[in-house]
């Protein structure tokens, strides 16, 4: 009993001193923590803009909770920020909240930020001569890999690198062969879509790139030809930009099934509806109309996007993901965070405060034990974390080293950085946006792409197939617009019109071959050499027939050639025939009446037939060369059609037409340039002819007007011919349609002109008594000469009157005396330029040499100042290192008042950007890239060399000029020439086809016309002008002008003696010439 009670005893004494244990204990543990030191991150994110990430704010505290509750993880220290700034998702204000954090008396151990791509880059250009690790959640850019750009850069978001191979994947498994896409002229969408440009050049896909320049309209996107053609097209923007695209889309009626929208899936829920921030206002897009607009799209969203798979995984937060979404959900409903917009990434918002502070807690556990592996040669003390300075550079190095050890499960996965300090994470999910049976929207995941080195895989999900994943679509992968090939034909009303109109011509060449057989013994048809006529008829019809081979085309290439060669030879020789003999009668006239001779023979019709057979025959011989020479032999080969390029078949498909035409070799052309040069030496010598033979009376015996008519009329057509044969070529109806049209005037001007009027002479007298009496009646019209009246010429006198003036100028220069003042005080101005690189502009130097000597020489300029500058920097046209230059002057103990540089616009832009924070002015003289225009981004800069932004318009100027309609432009990856190429792609130099076709066809049309009216008038009349100067030879040459009463009786004993038509004119040509004599001795 005795040992039990003294056991009882000792117990309870044992358990007091444990409790008094335990309460100083926990005394210590208060104590210590009331000690514990702050520690301050900087929080830079995107409350507004064109990203909205304030939705990671309640992720940002959950998580700084859950750290300061540890044990583990800085034990003696607490970390916070202290307040939130908004870099509103653009690249000034985020340098400005930059700024301001760095500028405030408290300092920071880091920086969480700075929200979107595009106020992150900047920022963390710069962040490490502050010598703070800056981590990102919501960065996305690959151009943020650039470890010697970004040196203490870090993120838990993954790069969009791996977009272009998803998306290359996808185009394979559902055939697809292009794509149109859109893209912001921001890092974060300029290097997706490079990526996707070098996969489609290497697959030999189709890839239409349009960029939206910020500032401009993005919906000038569907006033575009190109845009009907592609029918899947990749929105790579912000959420603002893609609600704008796709609400007029809708009312275009580009939307599903007929066209399929590729939108990045990790914008915010419900982005779409009017009522999200990032919505673009518009009140003409109700809910219901976005949703049937996005609904059917497809897109692709980051493995690291996304919570765990494994909803029960404890992480080393404590959480799993299934507890942390719950948390996270209820958190949003606090009246704290309840106008927040609900994050879709708030897991890597989560985890990237977990790295900051296992990151923390890694370098302070090395300063507590004096390690500074890695760090060694870098000056600086090993302090504590909380007597971090922006100056200790030793301090950073061991920050930057202790960020990169980071390895730890999160909630959205392993976060553990590279070399590049990004995550290595490489699955990429494919969803798609569909609605609900309650009318809402809904991602569905059907698909992965897994990235590996040797390759990489897509897997769609087996519940997932054609009928689910294409409903929208016909239950098959959507049309991509890609052009279906068809072999396109001539237009049927063309074939119809043409077709009929041959056929009446061949009925008149029946009706005039039976006339000139039926009344060949009358003296109207007889006196005009009807066996030639015969002829004519044969090469009208030959013609007319050809009609048909102009007007019907073949789909095969060997019919097609037959074509080819058909048409050219009953061209050719249909041509040659009804000319030659037109040439035959016109010079038969031309011999008779020029120089006529009491003795001069008339001409047979066999000289008249052998004249259109050598005419004929050279014709054969050109076509017969032509055609067995292999390099100009005509073949048909397959062409765009560029009179209907595109079109939708029954299929709603877009159809690419092509043509099958006649080969345009350089030996075809050859060929064909010589067969119509000849006949134009032909049409010229009939020209010739034909004036001189103009005033030749007796029409029903030589036909002069009708002929010269032909030759006129016909010289006109054979131009046309020409140029439709050497210009439109592949145009196929247009071509048909001219050519047709010449062929057919051709034939019935040679048929209409040759028998029609004597059809109307055999009417009215068919026993051919008024032959010659339309001769007698212009008799005595012209007996005497024209009166000329003389020309007073007036003199010109020319004054020439030089003024000159003497000015007598006197200038005094006074003797100034100048002292130097001794007291000048010195001015510096830092001078930083390219002396190495790929723009040298060292030669700039003794220019400023020369400048600074005039300029310290002056009184009147900096009287008590002279201006120098220290030394020469060399930037070597390099981003990074004109940065790094620029902050070794600014921490150098010298103060500049201004900037003179930085070199070429590669190396001034980002100087540019942050100089106005040191209060300098800064100048440059070899930058010319138009984005420094912008005065919100470059403050304190300016310029003495003209931006670049003209050379685009000056560009354009020169194309319209010179009538040229395409070019290709090779552009340096850089600021300077890539906004040049984007402001002369928003230009159109690419004329539709049909519109060249129409202003060449009506152009001609207007020419020859003009030609026609001007020169029938006016060249007739300056050649007689030429010959006859005083006009002596008016009426000597009328011919039968001035046949005396009884020439009719001549006439007619000639006629019934049966003399020769030649012999009529002579012995009537000799008389006349009597009777003018006689009456020129009366007067």
């Amino acid at each position: 009993m005795l040992f039990n009670k003294r056991r009882a005893k000792i117990e309870t004494k044992m358990q007091h001193i444990a409790f008094i244990f335990q309460c100083w204990m926990s005394s210590f543990i208060i104590t210590v923590t009331s000690t514990k030191s702050p520690l301050h991150f900087g929080y830079i994110t995107t409350l507004t803009g064109s990203f909205i990430a304030s939705g990671g704010i309640p992720a940002v505290d959950l998580a700084l909770k859950l750290i300061n509750e540890r044990k583990d993880i800085l034990q003696n220290y607490t970390l916070s920020y202290t307040d939130i700034l908004d870099s509103k998702c653009n690249r000034t204000a985020g340098l400005d909240k930059f700024f301001e954090l760095v500028n405030r008396d408290v300092t920071y151990v880091s920086l969480l930020g700075c929200g979107c791509s595009i106020s992150t880059i900047p920022v963390a250009e710069i962040s490490h001569y502050w010598n703070i690790p800056q981590l990102s959640y919501a960065t996305g850019a690959d151009v943020l890999t650039d470890r010697n750009r970004f040196r203490n850069f870090f993120r838990t978001l993954v790069s969009f690198h791996y977009v272009g191979i998803s998306l290359a994947h996808l185009m394979r498994e559902f055939g697809w062969r292009q794509m149109s896409i859109i893209t912001q002229d921001e890092s974060l969408f300029t290097g997706v879509a490079e990526d996707i440009k070098i996969i489609f050049n290497n697959k030999k896909w189709i890839l239409d790139r349009y960029v939206v320049i910020s500032g401009q309209n993005p919906l000038s996107f569907f006033d575009r030809s190109e845009a009907q053609r592609f029918r899947i097209i990749h929105i790579n923007t912000y959420p603002d930009i893609a609600y704008q695209l796709l609400c007029e889309a809708y009312y275009r009626g580009m939307t599903s099934p007929d066209y399929l929208w590729i939108i990045p899936m990790w914008y915010n829920d419900d982005w779409w509806m009017p009522s999200s921030l990032s919505s673009y206002k518009n009140s003409s897009c109700t809910d219901a109309i976005m949703i049937k607009a996005v609904s059917g799209s497809i897109g692709f969203i980051l493995d690291v996007f996304l919570t765990l798979q494994n909803k029960s995984l404890v992480t080393f937060s404590g959480l799993t993901p299934q507890m942390y979404f719950s948390t996270y959900t209820a958190l949003l409903k606090d009246p704290k965070y309840e106008n927040l917009t609900e994050l879709g990434l708030s897991g890597v918002a989560f985890d990237g405060v977990w790295a900051i502070a296992i990151g923390l807690d890694i370098a302070s556990k090395k300063i507590s034990s004096g390690s500074d592996s890695g760090c060694e040669n870098v000056p600086g003390d090993i302090v504590p974390l909380e007597q971090f300075n922006y100056t200790n550079t030793k301090l950073g190095c061991i920050l930057r080293q202790s960020f990169s050890e980071i390895n730890f499960l999160g909630i959205t996965g392993q976060i553990q950085f590279n070399e590049n300090g990004s995550r290595n994470e490489n699955i990429v999910f494919c969803q798609q946006y569909r609605t609900t049976t309650d009318s809402s929207m809904a991602r569905v995941t059907f698909g992965d792409v897994t990235i590996k080195p040797k390759g990489s895989i897509f897997v769609l999900k087996k519940e997932e197939s054609n009928s689910t994943l294409w409903q929208r679509h016909g239950l098959q992968p959507p049309y991509d617009g890609f052009p279906e090939s068809n072999i396109h034909q001539n237009n049927m009303v063309l074939i119809i019109v043409y077709d009929i109109a041959a056929v009446c011509g061949l009925v008149f060449v029946v009706i005039c071959f039976i006339f000139n057989i039926a009344f060949r013994s009358k003296k109207v048809v007889k006196m005009t050499s009807p066996n030639l006529n015969y002829i004519i008829i044969l090469g009208s019809a030959m013609l007319y027939t050809c009609i048909f081979f102009y007007s019907h085309s073949s789909t095969t290439k060997s019919m097609q050639s037959i074509f080819c060669n058909i048409r050219e030879w009953m061209v050719s020789l249909g041509y040659s025939l009804c000319f030659g003999v037109i040439l035959s009668k016109t010079w038969r006239v031309y011999y008779i009446f020029n120089n006529p001779k009491p003795n001069k023979k008339g001409i047979k019709d066999w000289v008249l037939f052998l004249i259109v057979f050598v005419v004929v025959a050279i014709d054969f011989v050109i076509i017969l060369v032509g055609s067995a020479i292999p390099q100009s032999k005509l073949a048909s080969f397959k062409e765009v059609d560029h009179e209907h390029l595109q079109q939708a078949n029954e299929k709603n498909r877009i159809q690419y037409n092509f043509i099958l035409t006649c080969s345009q070799k350089t030996g075809t052309v050859v060929w064909l340039a010589f067969s119509f040069g000849y006949k134009t030496m032909l049409q010229l010598l009939a020209i010739f002819m034909a004036f001189h033979t103009r005033r030749v009376k007796v029409r029903i015996l030589n036909e002069s007007k009708e002929i010269a008519a032909i030759i006129y009329i016909n010289s006109t057509i054979l131009v046309l011919l020409t140029v439709t044969e050497f210009t439109l070529a592949n145009h196929h109806n247009t071509f048909a349609a001219l050519f047709g049209l010449g062929l057919l005037t051709d034939a019935s001007l040679f048929l209409g002109l040759i028998f029609i009027p004597k059809m109307i002479r055999l009417y009215r007298d068919p026993q051919g008594e008024k032959i010659f009496s339309d001769a007698e009646n212009t008799c005595n019209t012209g007996a005497s000469h024209a009166v000329t009246n003389k020309v007073n010429t007036i003199q010109m006198v020319k004054e020439d009157g030089a003024r000159t003036g003497n000015t007598n100028r006197s200038c005094s220069t006074p003797f100034i005396f100048t002292v130097e003042p001794a007291t000048k005080s010195k001015l510096q101005f830092g001078y930083i330029t390219t002396i190495t690189g790929s723009f040298l502009a060292s030669g700039g130097r003794p220019a400023v040499d020369l400048a600074l000597q005039i300029i310290n020489e002056r009184d009147d300029i900096l009287q008590n100042y002279t201006l120098a500058y220290t030394d020469i920097l060399d930037s070597g046209c390099n981003h990074t290192k004109a940065l790094d230059i620029f902050f070794d002057l600014m921490n150098r103990d010298a103060t500049y008042i201004s900037l003179l540089g930085c070199g070429c616009s590669t190396a001034t832009i980002p100087v540019a950007e942050i100089s106005h924070y040191w209060n300098i002015p800064q100048l440059a003289y070899a930058a010319a890239a138009n984005v420094l225009n912008d005065r919100t981004r470059f403050r304190n800069f300016f310029r003495t060399l003209v931006s670049f932004r003209y050379v685009g318009e000056s560009l354009g100027q020169l194309m319209r000029e010179f009538g040229w309609r395409q070019m290709s432009i090779i552009t340096q990856d850089d600021l300077l020439f890539s906004r040049v190429t984007d402001e002369l792609a928003m230009t159109e130099f690419t004329l539709a086809t049909r519109h060249n076709t129409y202003s060449a066809l009506f152009g001609l049309g207007l020419v020859i016309e003009a030609s026609l009216f001007l020169g029938l008038i006016f060249i007739p009349k300056m050649i007689c002008l030429y010959l006859d100067p005083q006009g002596e030879k008016v009426f000597s040459q009328s011919g039968a002008t001035a046949a005396p009463s009884n020439s009719h009786a001549l006439t007619n004993n000639s006629v019934d003696q049966k003399e020769p038509p030649e012999e009529i004119i002579l012995n009537l040509r000799k008389r006349v010439k009597e009777l003018e004599g006689q009456l020129n001795q009366n007067k």
